[in-house]
């Protein structure tokens, strides 16, 4: 089910679910809890765009590919059945829908239950999935965004196992095939934060 963010103020007392800490740490705490409130919470998306509701049917086979532009948080529960919505929560992936695109912001999940379901890839499967159902209808949705990719981060790696994909050259801002970029990327990356994933100009590239 997918719920829509209203940018509704945060709801944790930091004073009061931290009171047994220092003020130094509570500061801390605050900070990074606005941090990812407004990542996980605030939309990025304008007012007029999510007012915007494409006209499309509204429920496929359990997928509301019917909803608005916007921020939203997608709940996963175990429930008797697929009617129902009454199990326990086990993932919720933050999701911002787009006119071209559905962003998969963020994703977190149950430890345990993961540990046999694999969430995290479970997540992402549906998120493909509701991607390919609502473009039918919505003639300029077309992808489905990943996020940001290190590739020498091997909590990223798993991103690369959805295919066929393309990377954005941080240099050229073109996209690249991901097979490509991976032969470019594990020659030039050891000695480099970043670097073009297609040939360019030495000047541009030194920019």
């Amino acid at each position: 089910n997918y719920y829509k963010q209203k940018n509704l103020p945060g709801f944790l007392d930091i004073n009061v679910a931290y009171r047994h800490l220092d003020e130094n740490r509570r500061d801390r705490i605050k900070t990074s809890y606005v941090i990812f409130y407004k990542f996980l919470c605030e939309t990025p998306v304008p007012t007029a765009a999510a007012e915007s509701n494409p006209i499309c049917a509204s429920n496929e086979d359990g997928y509301d590919i019917g909803i608005p532009f916007g921020t939203y948080h997608q709940q996963y529960r175990l429930s008797a059945s697929k009617d129902a919505f009454d199990g326990p929560l086990v993932a919720v992936g933050v999701l911002d829908v787009l006119p071209h695109c559905i962003s998969s912001v963020y994703a977190f999940y149950d430890p345990i239950f993961s540990a046999r379901l694999e969430l995290g890839k479970y997540t992402a499967l549906r998120e493909i999935e509701w991607v390919r159902r609502a473009s039918k209808y919505r003639t300029e949705l077309k992808y489905y965004y990943l996020g940001y990719y290190i590739h020498s981060c091997r909590k990223m790696t798993y991103k690369a196992e959805y295919k066929p994909s393309e990377l954005l050259c941080p240099v050229t801002s073109k996209w690249v095939d991901f097979e490509t970029a991976k032969e470019v990327l594990e020659e030039r990356s050891p000695d480099r934060h970043c670097c073009a994933l297609v040939d360019v100009p030495h000047s541009a590239e030194g920019e």
